[in-house]
This record gives C-alpha cells, structure tokens and sequence, in this order.
C-alpha cells in the first residue's frame, strides 16, 4: 500500500467520525511534517480533539492552537519521597538520615521529573556509603548545558555506572524502536544468537539463566519497565488484506495463543525481511502454504504443535542470513533442501531435543561461520 493510499484510508475512517487522538513525548520541530499531519486529520467529526504531551517548549507553540497547558514537575518532597523509596528498602532511610540529606540535593537537579528521580534512586539502591551518593551530586554531568525539564544527565549517570558487562546488554536494546514491548525468552535467545552471553569457567548456570539475570538487573536500575502483555488470545487468523502491506519489512507474531495457521498471501510480501514467530501454542505451520520467499531472518520458537519445518518456509533464493529454532519440543526434522542454502552464515538450534539429525549431505554444502 503506497503513503496516497494510507493516508486517503486514514480519512475515509475519520471522515464525520469523532475521534480523540493522543500523540505522547513528541520531539520533532518540522512545522511542515506537523502542518501535512493535521491536514490529514481535517474532517472528522465536531468535538474531535488531538492531545499532545511535549517536553519541547518550541514543539508546544508549534503545536498549539491556542494557549498550552505547562505542567509542573513534582515539589521536592514528593521527589525525595520517591527517591527514598527506590534508594531503599520501606523504613531503612532513617537509619542513614546523612543520606537523606544529600538525597534533597539531588533531586533539586531533576527539576521534579519523575522518571530522572526514579532512575537515580535505581542506581542508588544498596549504596549506603556517603561518597557513592556524593558522587552523584557532584557529577560533572549536571554542569552540561541543558534545557528545562531535561532528564538526559540523570539518564546519563545511571548508564554510566552500570557494570561493564551490562552495558553491552542493553546497548543491543537500542536497535529496537522506542517504547518496544522485549519478550524475555525472545531477548535471551537473540543476546545469544548474537554472541552476547557467555559462560562463565566457573559457573554452571545455563546461557539462559544468565541471560535473565542480567533482564532482573536491568529492571531493578529502571532501564526496563515490566508490562504484562498477554498477547492476542483472541486471534483466531489474520485478515486477507494483509497481503497488500508490500512494503512491510518487519513481521512478528507473539502470543497469538489461538492463532491455527499463517496468513494466506505471505506471499505477497516481497519486501518482507524479518519474520519471527513466538509462542503460538496450535499455530501449525502446513506444507504447501505460501509463504514469503526472500527473507533474510528467520526466528522460530516455543511452537509445541511444530513437527517439521515446511520446505517452502525456507527461501528458493539464497537471501537467508540467519535461521534460528528454540525450544520447539516436537520438532522431528528440517527441510531437504536445507543444505542448498550454501551462503547461510549463521543456524542456531536450541531445545528441540526430537531433531536428532540434520539434512543428509549438509555438512558437506552448508558453510558456518559461527
């Protein structure tokens, strides 16, 4: 579907209807992409409204079509408040009140913004020594020139002191969009795929227990927020009309836990790179369904009913770059045409303890590099 037609589908359904439409944390200062947007959402019905939230002044008046509202950040004893009950444990900050003093200072510095108070006392939790606290009040950061309401020094500070093997973690995070929905079990297994986690000589925890150990420590310093997600239990199949997104390059389903069989038309998605498919309890994948034929990676797990991998879910042409098959217990076998993907980089096979054997003459015509 071209942008023309996106955009004239958007107002046919807006079109009379009222509708109330939040745009959360904008940042973009483009009058021209604003001024193309609010065109397209003319003609809906009377009482329609946008509400914006910004941090933006610029963006606010841009915005506006008459007088903003500016919300005032928290007074500085609901953010020590807040401070202390992510600093420690209910009741133990009155055994450190030299603490608690330096904690007002602090929070003076994120200027009542809640999520820079709450990233602080993350990084602040279990530190009862003077100077750890010190430090954060004194930091260097506080002295960049910054705008009202900032939050990127208080943000800044606590990325900078988390542990070395952590960072690299969630560095890889930033490859997902903002505001992205991580399924742990999928994360794990893509900081694996990737070469991220390690074991260590002398441990004998399992890639995935660290893996989700490290999930638990960046939780606990709020670079991650914990949602409950239950997925699409209700989906039952998709609408034929999904083969018109020929421009999708990005496909995932996840939680679809009635969800039988794939969308018909797959095949249709030429432009489709990335297809991962993620704990769908019946989902069967059926030889003879068209699927999409130039992917380049492909993630397949928890599938309890997945008994073989269909031949045509595998690319005729060699665009694949990466396969990857976790915890699929009754997986019995791969395609036979699995060893003509002789430019295949990189298969990653994990928890399919049916797959007792890989494709004859695969050894011979498939070359790893990891």
């Amino acid at each position: 579907m071209s942008m023309n037609e996106v955009q004239a589908s958007l107002q046919s359904i807006l079109e009379k209807n009222r509708f109330f439409i939040v745009l959360d944390d904008v940042w973009n200062e483009d009058r021209n992409k604003w001024i193309a947007m609010k065109n397209l959402l003319i003609g809906g019905g009377q009482g329609s409204k946008i509400l914006v939230t910004t941090r933006n002044q610029k963006v606010a008046s841009m915005m506006a079509s008459g007088p903003f509202h500016h919300i005032k950040g928290l007074s500085n004893d609901v953010c020590l408040s807040l401070l202390l009950r992510w600093a420690f444990n209910r009741g133990e900050e009155k055994q450190y009140p030299k603490l608690v003093e330096i904690g007002q200072q602090i929070v003076k510095k994120c200027k009542g913004v809640p999520l820079a108070i709450r990233t602080l006392g993350s990084l602040l939790y279990s530190k009862t020594e003077e100077s750890d606290w010190i430090s954060v009040r004194d930091s260097e950061i506080w002295k960049l020139e910054q705008q009202e309401e900032d939050i990127l020094p208080a943000l800044r500070l606590s990325y900078d002191r988390l542990p070395s093997y952590l960072k690299q973690y969630f560095a890889y995070c930033v490859l997902y969009p903002k505001d992205f929905r991580y399924n742990s079990s999928y994360l794990i297994q893509s900081w694996m795929a990737n070469g991220l986690l390690q074991k260590s000589n002398k441990s004998n925890q399992e890639l995935e227990d660290i893996g989700l150990q490290y999930i638990k420590e960046l939780l606990s310093r709020s670079f991650f927020q914990e949602v409950q997600d239950h997925g699409c239990p209700r989906l039952l199949r998709f609408p034929e009309g999904i083969q018109r997104l020929t421009a999708l390059h990005r496909l995932e389903f996840t939680y679809c836990e009635n969800l039988t069989s794939l969308p018909r038309g797959m095949k249709h998605l030429t432009a489709l790179e990335v297809l991962g498919i993620w704990d769908c309890e019946k989902l069967i994948l059926m030889e003879g369904d068209d699927y999409p034929m130039r992917l380049r990676r492909l993630t397949i797990g928890f599938l309890p009913k997945l008994v073989s991998l269909p031949q045509g879910l595998i690319p005729s042409a060699n665009t694949l770059q990466f396969l990857a098959i976790y915890h699929c217990g009754n997986l019995e076998k791969l395609p036979q045409r699995l060893p003509n993907l002789s430019s295949l980089p990189k298969l990653d096979i994990m928890n399919c303890p049916k797959l007792l054997s890989l494709p004859k003459r695969m050894d011979r015509r498939l070359v790893l590099k990891d």
